[in-house]
């Protein structure tokens, strides 16, 4: 019968079945969504048409920003050593002191879950004790440590929001001046630029990804509220469950889109099927972002948007 595949063949082909689970498959490694970069637009200065984007400037040295914090929160040009201190960290020249702090923070780019912070890390916080100067100095690479770090949120809700802006507070002997100097707090970064942050959503269990959800609502107004969280990479990974009445790509592009972040790299999406990705393309593409540039999956075709 004409239409009919013949008894004990499949109505597809193998590699056509392959392909249409692997790009079902959101946990497979090679499952890869698009790559949306973000730079600044160049354009020709008599026509005004945009000729390309420009990078936007790599994250400095950990070492070299929070030497240049501390000089200028503490209103110091340079630092002497002080041989004669009772405390032992000030004996040592600066550059020193901030590779200690580099030990006792990581900066290596390594996977940190805001919600579980490990018991050696939160240990190392016992050096903002030691004094006033030092407390200084390890908060200001504290704070800078977490942009070197790849910050997984799993968790959202308002608080999570502020933990992620959270930046290290004067003391109250900041502002006696007999102590020689007056802290300089307000000078500190508090814009400092993450170098990657992962958003996770969605969650086998059903009930956790509705609850995952509307927190993910609430991060999102939560930035809004303020100056855009600065990233380099932004990475968005779906997991089962994601998607749901009231909240698909869609609003996920609206979300990321709203001024909730600046994104200073690359916007990447992992874990979505082929037919999402290609509502996420279409919707961006829609967004005629001037700053944007789209590459989709390797063997695809590269698509700027001009």
């Amino acid at each position: 019968m004409t239409g009919v595949a013949p008894t004990g063949e499949p109505l597809h082909g193998q590699e056509s079945t392959e392909s249409f689970l692997k790009d079902h498959n959101r946990r497979d490694p090679s499952n890869l969504g698009p790559v949306v970069g973000f730079g600044k637009p160049v354009c020709d200065t008599e026509t005004q048409r945009k000729l390309g984007l420009e990078e936007n400037s790599k994250q400095p040295g950990f070492h070299d920003v929070v030497a240049k914090e501390v000089c200028k929160v503490l209103n110091k040009s340079h630092f002497s050593r002080e041989p004669a201190s009772s405390c032992y960290l000030h004996r040592l020249p600066l550059n020193v002191r901030v590779r200690i702090y580099g030990f006792l923070f990581p900066h290596d780019r390594t996977v940190l879950e805001i919600e579980k912070f490990s018991q050696k890390e939160t240990t190392n916080l016992a050096i903002l004790s030691t004094s006033h100067q030092i407390y200084h100095e390890a908060s200001i690479a504290l704070y800078h440590s977490l942009a070197y770090r790849r910050v997984v949120l799993k968790e959202y809700g308002a608080s999570t929001a502020y933990l992620l802006r959270r930046f290290p507070r004067e003391l109250r002997c900041c502002r006696w001046k007999w102590l020689g100097s007056v802290c300089c707090n307000y000078l500190l970064d508090k814009q400092r630029p993450f170098g990657t942050i992962v958003l996770s959503l969605g969650d086998r269990n059903h009930e956790l990804a509705v609850q995952r959800r509307w927190s993910f609502s609430v991060f999102i107004t939560t930035l809004r509220m303020d100056k855009p969280l600065r990233v380099h990479d932004l990475t968005i990974v779906a997991t089962d469950n994601w998607k749901m009445p009231g909240f698909a790509e869609t609003h996920l592009i609206q979300d990321l889109f709203s001024g909730a972040f600046e994104i200073l790299g690359r916007l990447i999406f992992k874990g979505f099927t082929k037919m999402e990705r290609k509502r996420l393309v279409r919707l961006i593409f829609a967004k005629r972002d001037p700053r944007v540039q789209v590459m989709r999956r390797s063997d695809e075709v590269e698509v700027q948007v001009l």
